[in-house]
C-alpha cells in the first residue's frame, strides 16, 4: 500500500466535489432570487438601441454564487499577497534578455498546441508554418530561448 496520504487525499477531495452535488439550491430552479438590496440594481442594456428591453443582473440566479464570490476573493488575495510581489521580485532582479529568452521558451512551447488548433480548424498551411517555426526555433534557437523564426 503506497502512499497512505495520497488515497486519504483524494476520498477527501472525491467528498468534498460530490458534496457539493447533495447540496439543495436556496432558490429552486426556474424562480428568480429577491435582490436584498434594492440600491445595487443597475438596469443593463440588452438591446442594440438600448432602449426597449432592460435586464436586471441580479434576477440571474446563479447557485454557485457564493462559491464564485469566495474564488474570486481569494484569487484576489493571492495575487495581492502572493503573486504579484513574486512577479515584481522577478522583474526586478532578473536581467530583460534572461526574460525574454524565458518568454521565447514558453511561446515556442505554446507552438505546440497552436498547431494542433490549426490542424483542428483545417488550416494545413499555417500549420505546416507552425512546424516549421517550432523546428527552427527548437534547434536554432537553443530549445526556444532564442527566436530565429521572428528575425527579420
Amino acid at each position: 500500500m503506497a502512499f497512505p496520504q495520497a488515497r486519504l487525499l483524494l476520498s477527501f477531495l472525491a467528498l468534498f466535489i460530490l458534496g457539493a452535488c447533495a447540496a439543495d439550491p436556496a432558490v429552486p430552479p426556474g424562480e428568480i432570487a429577491e435582490a436584498t438590496v434594492v440600491d445595487q440594481i443597475r438596469p443593463v442594456d440588452t438591446t442594440t438601441a438600448g432602449a426597449a428591453l432592460r435586464s436586471y443582473p441580479i434576477d440571474i440566479y446563479d447557485p454557485w454564487e457564493g462559491w464564485n464570490r469566495n474564488v474570486y476573493k481569494f484569487n484576489a488575495e493571492f495575487d495581492r499577497i502572493i503573486f504579484l510581489p513574486v512577479v515584481e521580485t522577478y522583474q526586478f532582479l532578473t536581467p530583460e534578455p534572461v526574460q525574454d529568452s524565458v518568454d521565447n521558451f514558453f511561446s515556442n512551447l505554446n507552438n505546440i498546441l497552436t498547431f494542433g488548433n490549426q490542424i483542428l480548424q483545417g488550416k494545413p498551411l499555417e500549420a505546416a508554418q507552425t512546424v516549421f517555426r517550432f523546428a527552427l526555433n527548437s534547434t536554432m534557437g537553443v530549445l526556444g530561448l532564442f527566436d530565429p523564426a521572428s528575425a527579420s
